[in-house]
């Protein structure tokens, strides 16, 4: 098997034709593992980072991409997804058997282990039915690697497995969700007949659209007094040129809500590989008593059940307004690897005990 590492923003655009044909033969269906998601997120914000791409190949093959860069972090060089700072799910790329795909996994962490360049390792967010996932387990469990850890996420990605009619869906959910569902639809209906739930079909639509919602998004976290992803521009340039592409090849979805000739309500997600994407809601504050953003909700997952998609997919975090309609919860797991040099042992020490402070002070399991 042979490794080589691309570093330099040429070489991984030459990647482009080989990279979307290799995740379907992967069968690691995620939208944050595609080749148009990671390059144009690397675009807008390479200037803080170092490209640090892996590709295993045999017989001029591709077997494995792990799609990674260097950040410099507390006086450490951190290992981490590309994108991380806005995938909800992070991952090795591999194809082949179970034991090949172990196999190309453990070959890229020896190849990162003879490596200088780096004191941490970390990806997060791995899916529970990620191939990846039981490659890093046995990893792990057999002591393959020293100073590589498996840890399960606090918190999981709600979703709705659809596999029922909607009827019978729609039936299991709880009483008092649906009538306040109904009451809140019967109030916007007396008040404007023709409130309207649509999607953006124009392309020259996208970029209006998507200035309304970071605008909403704005609003919202700022009434909460929380960090923002849109006071970086650049977050704000990414969504633009990746629902561009995204539109063309068929996997946008921006979904709205209109009463009273105004949009209460928005969606920024993808539709990927039979599975929905509910990427960045957003609503109106002034119709906030109407609950916007739950009746878009709704709506959208009664679209998923019309149009046979497979799985409904809240994302990471299992706040209440997800769980009321989820049918399961997906568990997220993340890796961390230490470097073994003195400034990869500090990295472990400050870490670990970083995070015994955290649970100590929140008294959760971490």
């Amino acid at each position: 098997m042979q490794i080589t590492i691309v570093k330099d923003t040429e070489g991984f655009k030459d990647l482009e034709k080989e990279w979307d044909s290799f995740l379907d033969e992967s069968g690691q269906n995620n939208i944050f593992l595609t080749f148009d998601w990671l390059y144009n997120w690397w675009q807008c914000f390479k200037k803080d980072y170092s490209l640090y791409i892996i590709l295993a190949k045999e017989n001029d093959k591709i077997y494995g991409i792990a799609p990674l860069m260097i950040s410099k972090r507390f006086g450490f060089r951190e290992l981490r997804f590309i994108s991380s700072n806005i995938s909800d799910y992070e991952d090795i790329i591999t194809s082949g058997s179970t034991e090949k795909r172990r196999e190309i996994i453990e070959i890229i962490l020896n190849k990162l282990y003879e490596s200088n360049e780096w004191d941490i390792f970390r990806l997060n967010r791995i899916r529970q039915e990620s191939p990846s996932l039981s490659s890093f387990d046995n990893i792990v469990h057999n002591r393959i690697f020293a100073n590589i850890f498996l840890k399960q996420h606090k918190e999981g990605a709600p979703y709705i497995k659809i596999t029922k009619t909607w009827d019978d869906y729609h039936s299991a959910l709880r009483k008092k969700l649906v009538a306040d569902t109904r009451r809140q639809l019967s109030k916007l209906t007396k008040q404007d007949a023709n409130f309207l739930f649509k999607k953006i079909e124009n392309e020259s639509e996208i970029s209006l659209f998507l200035d309304k919602l970071i605008e909403f998004y704005k609003l919202r976290r700022k009434s909460k007094h929380t960090k923002c992803i849109f006071d970086n521009g650049l977050t704000s340039s990414f969504i633009k040129i990746v629902a561009d592409k995204f539109f063309h090849k068929g996997w946008l979805d921006l979904s709205f809500m209109e009463f009273k000739g105004k949009k209460v309500a928005m969606h920024f997600g993808f539709i990927y590989r039979d599975r929905f994407y509910y990427f960045m809601p957003v609503h109106n504050n002034e119709f906030y008593q109407y609950s916007p953003g739950r009746l878009l909700l709704y709506d959208l997952i009664h679209k998923c059940f019309d149009n046979h998609i497979r799985q409904f997919d809240f994302m990471l975090g299992e706040e209440d307004y997800k769980l009321d309609w989820k049918t399961g919860i997906e568990r997220l797991y993340f890796v961390t690897m230490f470097q073994k040099t003195l400034k990869g042992s500090i990295a472990n020490q400050i870490l670990d005990r970083l995070s015994f402070n955290v649970k100590k002070l929140l008294g959760k399991k971490w």
